[in-house]
């Protein structure tokens, strides 16, 4: 029981490592989307 407990507490940290290594690159794309939006519509 114990082992498991373990476990799934191994896979939430590497879960929320590789999700805030992920967080700065989301924003960059949002950031990326917004500006190309702003493009859009200034071009229109």
């Amino acid at each position: 029981m114990i082992w498991a407990v373990i476990e799934v507490s191994v896979i939430v940290v590497d879960f929320l490592v590789v999700a805030s290594a992920h967080v700065p690159m989301l924003v960059h794309v949002k950031d990326l989307v917004k500006q190309l939006q702003v493009k859009n519509k200034e071009s229109k």
